[in-house]
């Protein structure tokens, strides 16, 4: 290994234990829950933990039903989605989020 090539080496591990202790020392004060994922993290950064705790609940609600949902591009319509799950089909637009099913059209 060369000179240049050690002092490259030290130079990257030296930057790698400074940002590592950056972070740490950003984290203090923070409250963290490791069960979150990324956006509930985002929901703990930028509120208190007690809004997060609220929101909790229907969240995994929301994420534990995400899967019987299958969301596809209209081929026609660039500004439309079709939303399947299980036997029905319903078409939503991205314009202004308005779907055709029944409860949406009885709003």
């Amino acid at each position: 290994m060369s000179m240049a090539q050690c002092v490259e080496a030290l130079v990257a591990g030296d930057k790698r234990a400074e940002n590592e202790y950056k972070y740490r020392l950003s984290r203090i004060g923070r409250f963290v829950n490791t069960n979150y994922d990324e956006e509930m993290s985002n929901v703990l950064r930028f509120t208190t933990h007690f809004v997060a705790e609220q929101i909790e609940p229907q969240y995994a609600a929301a994420m534990s039903k995400a899967e019987a949902y299958a969301y596809e591009s209209t081929p026609g319509d660039p500004d439309a989605m079709l939303v399947r799950s299980g036997s029905s089909i319903h078409r939503l637009s991205t314009k202004d989020w308005r779907c055709d099913c029944e409860f949406s059209r009885s709003m």
